[in-house]
């Protein structure tokens, strides 16, 4: 039975068998089709000419909230993501190589999904059909394999937002901060470079593509392919059929970069904040990202940078190639930031032949020896370490400050315990490792997060190595 690999993200959710892409790309797209609703590819080629009964930020707003109208008042988002997913695996369940099925699916998702929303995915997956054995970290499974840099930027772009992803590879791969550009992703940018057309058509031909929605469709549709012509080309040769007639405009990557130029100093903006402090960080784009016009020249920009494009795909490959240190057991499972060297090698094979899988050994791990939190790195030893907001004048720890919602007084404590590090939550709303809740008491590693309130404290927990001269 076949293992398979899904990367979430809303602009082209694709499926990887590991020998190449299975199912997709299927936009994040729902479309009201009488009393039925339809999603992906099929909902986004409808998506101009019923714009009222088009939805594509349901992935973005995962949640159960009702939809707006005329979609029906009991629908949720969550509802869609259901529909999208039940979609999906039926389609790869069809597509497998090997005929006979499914034993696991890896979801790769973008860091942006907060921890609630993980668990309703999670849900949600399931109930589709899709037995999901181990959440992973999409810019995390994507850049394993592909960058040997001690400080990686991942750059993924979603509909509605960009997400940056600092990582520290010095000792295996740790997921660090994740930043977002929010109301600034590509269905936004897709908006503006159809407005530059239609206006350069209007001047031109006097024929105006928005002013019908079939043909309002079909520019959005053609979109993708002249992005791909301003790659390699400074000008693009554009043309739209309506009424019998083929209108032809020439239109400028200049131009395309002109018109999104707040959205790209916005995302660069970003990415000059996460590299202003240590190491200049190596730069990875998913190649949605790097279609850009652009973005990638003004990444570039960046003193001391280096840009790589990720093939297509890369999330859901390296998650299969690091899936032996995703795959869990049970109901709840965690979700991945950290990797070490890959336990699984997929061999590339004829087209036809089920992949060569091998095993590595799995990364030793070490109990972490200091906290860290505002700069200065604190020792952990056996007497209890306390985190809060009001800790007691004999309580030896650190009184947490900024956006400190639903930390307690007295929240929790890590201690050394022999050969381990414990954590103990005392909180009213929870402490999370590595985005999962402890339940208590749970052992910490080098390279875990400690998560406190909402939207969050976050706590690496790290070795500091002895000088030996």
């Amino acid at each position: 039975m076949s293992i398979l690999a899904i990367e979430l993200t809303d602009p082209g959710i694709l499926i990887s068998d590991g020998q190449g892409l299975i199912v997709g790309p299927s936009p994040g797209y729902a479309l009201l089709d009488g009393t039925s609703v339809v999603v992906g590819q099929e909902a986004r080629a409808q998506a101009r000419l019923n714009p009222r009964r088009s939805l594509n930020d349901f992935w973005d707003s995962l949640g159960t909230d009702s939809l707006p109208r005329p979609f029906p008042e009991q629908l949720t988002q969550a509802d869609l993501v259901h529909r999208h997913l039940e979609a999906l695996s039926k389609e790869a369940v069809s597509a497998t190589r090997d005929g006979d099925g499914v034993e696991g699916m890896l979801l790769a998702v973008p860091g942006s999904f907060l921890t609630w929303q993980l668990g309703l995915l999670l849900g949600i997956a399931r109930s589709a059909g899709m037995p999901v054995s181990g959440l992973v970290d999409s810019a995390l499974a994507s850049v394993a394999g592909h960058s040997n840099a001690d400080r990686i930027l991942h750059l993924e772009i979603l509909l509605h937002r960009f997400v940056w992803t600092e990582m520290d590879q010095t000792s295996g791969l740790v997921r660090q901060r994740v930043q977002e550009s929010g109301a600034v992703g590509l269905a936004t940018m897709q908006d503006l470079w159809a407005k530059l057309i239609a206006g350069q058509f209007v001047r031109s031909t006097r024929f105006d593509p928005l002013h019908n929605a079939a043909s309002e469709q079909a520019l959005y549709d053609s979109l993708p392919a002249w992005l791909d012509m301003l790659r390699d080309e400074d000008v693009a040769e554009v043309s739209l059929e309506y009424g019998g007639r083929i209108y032809t405009i020439d239109v400028a990557r200049s131009q395309f970069i002109a018109a999104v130029q707040d959205q790209l100093r916005t995302v660069s903006n970003l990415a000059g904040a996460l590299t202003a402090s240590g190491d200049a960080p190596q730069i990875l784009l998913t190649s949605r990202a790097a279609a850009i016009p652009g973005l990638q020249s003004r990444l570039a920009e960046l003193s001391g940078t280096d840009v790589v494009v990720l093939p297509e795909g890369a999330a859901a490959v390296g998650a299969l190639v690091n899936r032996l240190q995703i795959e869990a057991e049970g109901d709840e499972l965690p979700f991945v930031v950290r990797l070490g060297k890959p336990t699984v090698d997929i061999v590339a094979t004829q087209p036809g032949e089920q992949p060569i899988v091998t095993t590595a050994p799995t990364l030793a791990r070490r109990p972490p020896t200091h906290l860290v939190y505002g700069g200065t790195a604190y020792p952990i030893g056996e007497e209890p370490f306390w985190l809060g907001v009001a800790l007691a004048g004999d309580q030896r720890g650190v009184n947490l400050t900024g956006d400190t919602t639903g930390v307690s007084r007295s929240h929790c404590h890590i201690r050394r315990d022999g050969d381990r590090v414990l954590i103990e939550d005392h909180s009213t709303y929870g402490t999370y490792l590595n985005d999962r809740p402890i339940d208590g008491t749970c052992e910490a590693e080098a390279g875990d997060r400690l998560g406190l309130g909402s939207p969050g404290i976050e706590i690496p927990l790290i070795v500091v190595l002895e000088n030996d001269g």
